[in-house]
């Protein structure tokens, strides 16, 4: 579950967004009484963000099932991943020699371009 602070805007320079945050961020975007122009404009592309994802079940949508990576963030996410899944040693000899920008343009074809705001990120549910 996210930590993210449900009162400010999802703005597009985060590093990573998760589909709880969005869920979380819709419904209070939809329970407020007066929503401010630029609120509005948020609550559509947050929405049209979730209905690209439509496939994914609500349960899982709301649990986080769906992780949203900034393009900026991109390849030190790769990087991280490959750590954690064992695929690559942090203070492994071998590591010096890993072309991580190729790794990640690797990885990223599993992956949708998704904007948030003019800003891209990849995810996957």
């Amino acid at each position: 579950m996210s930590t993210m602070d449900m009162t400010e805007p999802i703005v597009g320079s985060e590093d990573l967004i998760s589909s709880d945050d969005i869920e979380r961020r819709i419904n209070f975007l939809a329970d407020l009484n007066v929503i401010e122009p630029d609120e509005a404009e948020e609550l559509t592309m947050l929405r049209e963000v979730r209905s690209m994802f439509s496939w994914v079940a609500d349960r899982d949508w709301r649990n986080g099932a769906v992780t949203f990576v900034s393009s900026a963030y991109w390849v030190d996410y790769c990087e991280e991943f490959a750590y954690s899944i064992g695929e690559a040693e942090r203070d492994g000899a071998m590591t010096n020699y890993i072309n991580w920008e190729s790794f990640a343009a690797d990885v990223r074809q599993d992956y949708v371009t998704v904007d948030v705001n003019g800003n891209d990120y990849y995810a996957r549910g």
